[in-house]
């Protein structure tokens, strides 16, 4: 423990490698648990900081930071001299500036044989696709994921974050932790790989099976669902709400609490999934009547229901903070908001201690 803190990694050194989002994102996460990460960046600083700086604030978060220009013989030693006193690194660079500068895991493990070496790439080291530059929304579109979402007669649409980065951090950090437990009882590091198409393919591993055992791809249902219904997003007089029914006999306590007189065609699951159409018409035109808190008046204590809220409302969402589960954050002189990693052990929640950073 550190403090309040819960920090089973504190004494692990981390040397982070990286930009933009994958490899940051782990660094940070690796940090919040007391690890010592220290962020390299070239003398030009994090190209991040330029073309996305809200990545770059909110993925530097109790890190240390030093400049080094990674492509010149003195700095290249230098971080060769770091290297033989961490345990970790992590990096998401591409496989042509890896083998550029000879920092691949070979070479490096050569240097110090307990060195955890944790490489997040668009695509695995044994692909065709190795080389090929990727990024979030190449691994949606590559795994199913994209084109399931959306509307049928209308163009698939990407999930507007970058989900598969902060997914593969999230594995990224398993691996590391479950290696530094494997490395306790060899006394030897590992190689890990954790490739944006293969989580994204896995996170769709729900519709592989269905397809698999049914032969017939997910239908675009937009906000909908393919084995409930009704279920997706209805305007109300004043804004959205999500309704989710999941059983017959939501649906009828929906009827009667939204006024609807249940036709005996709509009784039951598959009936209203086939008409799912004039479910939505029904229930559409009753919320449409009615404000935003009366439909979830009606219906919250009854069935998954919500308002819909905008990043703004969640942002300032003062019992969020309270919680901890958003936080105000200094960085380079700036607050920035800062959502935590949403882990609780013994109840101790991560805690944002930033380090200042250094520069040399």
């Amino acid at each position: 423990m550190i403090g309040n803190r819960f920090a089973p990694l504190e004494g692990i050194r981390v040397i982070e490698i990286g930009h933009f989002v994958a490899a940051p994102n782990l660094g940070a996460l690796l940090a919040y648990f007391g690890a010592e990460v220290i962020k390299i960046e070239p003398p030009s600083g994090d190209e991040s900081k330029r073309v996305a700086p809200w990545a770059y604030y909110i993925f530097s978060q109790n890190k240390k930071s030093i400049a080094i220009d990674l492509t010149k013989h003195e700095g290249l030693e230098l971080f060769k001299n770091i290297i033989k006193t961490c345990d970790v690194l992590i990096e998401n660079l591409s496989p042509k500036a890896i083998e550029k500068l000879g920092i691949g895991y070979d070479a490096l493990s050569a240097l110090n044989q307990r060195l955890i070496y944790c490489s997040i790439k668009g695509f695995a080291s044994d692909s065709r696709d190795w080389r090929r530059p990727a990024f979030d929304t190449v691994a949606q579109a590559e795994s199913g994921l994209l084109a399931a979402l959306g509307r049928e007669g209308e163009e698939p649409i990407r999930i507007n974050n970058p989900c598969i980065d902060m997914g593969a951090a999230a594995y990224a950090l398993a691996a590391i932790a479950m290696a530094i437990m494997q490395r306790a009882k060899t006394g030897r590091g590992a190689y890990i790989e954790v490739p944006l198409l293969d989580v994204a393919v896995y996170w769709n591993g729900y519709w592989i099976a269905y397809y698999s055992l049914t032969g017939r791809e997910p239908a675009r249902l937009g906000a909908g669902h393919a084995g409930y219904s009704p279920y997706g997003i209805y305007k109300a007089r004043d804004g959205y709400v999500f309704i989710g029914v999941i059983t017959d006999e939501q649906w009828l306590k929906l009827c009667e609490r939204l006024g609807i007189t249940p036709p005996e065609n709509l009784r039951s699951m598959q009936s209203r999934i086939e008409n799912r159409l004039e479910v939505d018409r029904l229930v559409g035109e009753s919320v449409a009547r009615l404000s935003v808190e009366e439909v979830l008046k009606r219906l919250r204590d009854l069935v998954p229901a919500s308002t819909l809220k905008s990043v703004k409302d969640v942002a300032e969402d003062l019992e969020l903070e309270k919680r901890g589960v958003i936080v105000p954050a200094k960085v380079d002189d700036k607050v920035v908001r800062v959502a935590q990693p949403p882990i609780r052990i013994n109840k101790n929640k991560p805690s944002t201690n930033y380090c200042d950073r250094q520069q040399s």
